[in-house]
């Protein structure tokens, strides 16, 4: 892999305060797992905190450290490290896809996260999302439905599809002006988006996407084509990428809601109930509670609105996600539903609503809405 061997566009300045592990003996046999002892400290926090795929607006992330760092089977320059990070009380923990290329690289590659010396050579590690030598690896995981890394932390490819071979040439190039993930887009006409936000538990756009898939009036649907998920050392299991077909010239799906919402509400709550009765059909009440929520929460922002219909909304999904226990996606439902209250002048159930939230958030330790306790109403 070359130095030029980079995509996109650098978010950061090169800094000579990244952490530097000094070596004798050739570059190459430095292990990952070395590496990864130089992601923590200030200078990984400095990192997440300037990344809007961190959500560090809600809480200046400190005492970084590795849980793991897994290379990629298909090119040993690229992996995947998962890192635990303190926002608040809570603690999260974001992916961080790595390459490994000769320093200074190109500013393309944007600031090297750490610096590995060897005599008179140097290289970086840097963002590998940036990289289309990752891209080519990360595919290769999903579609192979490969398996890296060992007992303590492993990647595990799930292929859905049959998928072309992919030219060593093929371009590949990423997705900007995202929030929570980072997607890139491959030259077979498929797209892969990295959550960087690493959550044990289903994936919200994964599972919508097979139930979407199940149904045969869903052509207009991108096909979930693969995953690829990481099994920590306890067990737990979190979705790091899926992948889907690109349909050419497609809007993003909420942006089309909310467009259509916005010119006539009637037929947007019609497609609701569509993909709701498909969720119903399955029998998939994690799927039917996140539709309701996102339902109303997109939905609260569209007038004329209303507000009676969104709350049962809320409460609906509330419901399920008690009765299936998925205590984290209640604690966000109960954030929204705070939000909405407040919004239709109803304060009081409002406070009542954030204070649960973010009591059992606190438990959780996770995040819920944009601060780590509640506002001063």
């Amino acid at each position: 892999m070359s130095p030029d061997d980079v995509v996109g566009a650098a978010t950061a300045e090169a800094s000579p305060q990244a952490p530097v592990l000094r070596t004798e003996g050739p570059l190459e046999l430095v292990e990952w797992s070395a590496i990864g002892e130089l992601l923590g400290g200030e200078y990984a926090a400095a990192y997440l905190n300037t990344r809007r795929w961190s959500g560090a607006r809600a809480a200046t992330l400190r005492n970084v450290r590795a849980e793991c760092v897994v290379a990629l089977p298909h090119e040993p320059r690229a992996a995947v490290a998962v890192v635990v990070a303190e926002a608040g009380v809570a603690t999260v923990r974001y992916q961080l896809p790595l390459v490994r290329l000769p320093h200074p690289a190109p500013p393309a590659a944007g600031a090297p996260l750490a610096l590995v010396v060897s005599g008179a050579d140097e290289e970086g590690i840097y963002d590998g999302a940036l990289a289309p030598a990752f891209h080519r690896a990360l595919r290769a995981l999903i579609v192979e439905a490969g398996r890296a890394g060992g007992a303590s932390a492993e990647l595990r490819g799930e292929a859905l599809a049959p998928a072309t071979d992919l030219p060593d040439d093929a371009s590949s190039a990423v997705i900007g002006g995202e929030q929570s993930n980072t997607s890139i887009v491959y030259g077979d006409g498929s797209i892969i988006k990295l959550f960087r936000r690493v959550e044990v538990g289903d994936n919200p756009d994964v599972e919508i996407g097979r139930v979407l898939a199940a149904r045969s009036d869903a052509s207009t649907v991108p096909r979930l084509l693969g995953t690829l998920r990481y099994v920590d050392a306890g067990g737990g299991v979190a979705t790091l990428a899926m992948r889907q077909q690109l349909v050419a010239g497609a809007r993003d799906a909420w942006a089309y809601t909310l467009d259509t919402a916005r010119h006539d509400t009637d037929s947007a709550r019609a497609g609701w109930d569509r993909t709701l009765a498909a969720a119903r059909d399955m029998n998939d009440p994690l799927v039917e509670g996140q539709i309701l929520r996102d339902r109303a929460v997109r939905l609260a922002s569209v007038p004329p609105v209303n507000w009676d219909a969104l709350l049962a909304d809320l409460e609906r999904a509330e419901m399920l996600f008690e009765q299936i226990g998925v205590r984290p996606q209640l604690a966000r439902l109960l954030a929204d539903r705070a939000r909405v209250l407040d919004a239709a002048g109803r304060p009081a159930e409002a406070t009542e609503a954030r204070a649960r939230a973010y009591a059992l958030a606190a438990e959780l330790g996770i995040e819920v809405g944009q601060a780590s306790a509640p506002a001063n109403d």
